[in-house]
Formats: C-alpha cells, structure tokens, sequence
C-alpha cells in the first residue's frame, strides 16, 4: 500500500471509530488467537494422553497374560 492509498484510506475512516477502540481491537484479536492455539493444543494433548494410557493398559494386560500362561 503506498503512502497516497494509506493517506486516502485514513482520511475515509477518519471520525467513523472512536479512538479508544483503535488499540483494542488488535489486542482482542491476539488474545482470540492465543485462547485458539491453547485450546487446540489442550486438546492434542488430552487425545496423546488417552492414546498412551490405552497402550499402557494393553501392554500391562499382555503382561498379566504372559505371566499367567
């Protein structure tokens, strides 16, 4: 974007938000996508977590088997 097209482009919204809200827009949408990543990432973590207990349960299993035989 070139600095007449910037110029232009704040002269239209110009008086349309109010000042206040111009710093916290950006900071509402970082924490969005924070909140986002931490959300996929406790989910990831809460399926490995299922994932490794259900090998473990299986390998203790096939163990027990092992020995009983």
């Amino acid at each position: 974007m070139s600095s007449t097209s910037l110029a232009c482009f704040i002269r239209q919204i110009n008086g349309k938000f109010p000042l206040r809200v111009v710093p916290i827009v950006p900071f509402l949408i970082q924490n969005f996508g924070v909140g986002l990543v931490g959300y996929l990432s406790y989910k990831n973590a809460q399926h490995e977590v299922e994932e490794l207990a259900n090998k473990l349960m299986e390998e203790a299993g096939d163990r027990l088997l092992a020995f009983i035989s």
